[in-house]
């Protein structure tokens, strides 16, 4: 295989004229030796600068930057936003199915003090638990929703903020992944810290990314955040219910 004379990008055919097609983003193509294999090996495991780690450390440390950079056209940096969160929300339910937790009955019993049993409750709580996906992509958007309506006039609409909500409530999945690896996703206290988390982390980087910063952006934000929340759960709620009844369960 002869790769040093490429006129043409070997990924979709159009003319190159730099290392990088402007196309499709390929680079030059090159032979696979022991040197291009190491590194390889290292851009996928070490490398600090990938778009995923980038989006991690990003999302952990100056989130309310990072959801601004990526609206604002800074993207080639940064994770797809709805691979993030789809990843992640995946990954939290294929550990709950191997580790034999149901996520839904640990959060609701966790608040009802292991009361809620019956045939009804079953079914409902298996029904969303098989929905916990759908929940999450249409609570993302009905906080957007949500935001747009408090941030009527601003610049970014309500499909922009629901990419910043995909990324930060994605990112908020990687916390019930640690919960359920050290088995502490039934517990209370930390049950009340994911809630209270899934409201105070989004509302405080929406106000954050529009500038100037006002103490009036925090207000609207927060009640934005805890009325699309607040829906969504109803929402949710109810579709079990009514899918469980539906159903003769």
């Amino acid at each position: 295989m002869e790769f040093s004379n490429q006129t043409e990008c070997l990924n979709c055919g159009h003319t190159l004229n730099t290392d990088f097609c402007g196309h499709c983003g390929q680079e030059k193509a090159q032979r696979i030796t022991f040197k291009n294999l190491l590194l390889l090996i290292q851009r996928g495991t070490l490398e600090l600068r990938s778009p995923l780690l980038k989006t991690f450390i990003g999302l952990t440390l100056r989130p309310a930057v990072t959801c601004r950079e990526y609206l604002d056209g800074k993207r080639v940096n940064y994770f797809n936003p709805a691979k993030y969160a789809f990843w992640l929300v995946t990954f939290s339910m294929v550990l709950a199915s191997f580790l034999n937790v149901n996520m839904v009955e640990a959060s609701m019993e966790s608040f009802t003090s292991g009361e809620l049993y019956s045939e009804n409750f079953d079914a409902v709580k298996g029904i969303l638990q098989n929905s916990l996906v759908y929940f999450f992509f249409i609570t993302a958007f009905l906080m957007a929703v949500a935001s747009k309506l408090a941030f009527r006039k601003a610049k970014y609409n309500i499909f922009e903020l629901y990419v910043v909500y995909l990324l930060l409530n994605g990112h908020l999945t990687v916390l019930s992944i640690a919960l359920l690896a050290f088995g502490q996703y039934n517990n209370l206290y930390c049950q009340i810290g994911l809630l209270t988390l899934s409201v105070i982390y989004p509302a405080i980087v929406i106000a954050r990314i529009y500038l100037p910063h006002r103490p009036l952006a925090y207000v609207k934000s927060f009640a934005a955040a805890i009325l699309g929340f607040f829906f969504a759960s109803t929402m949710f709620g109810f579709v079990g219910g009514f899918t469980a009844g539906y159903l003769g369960l």
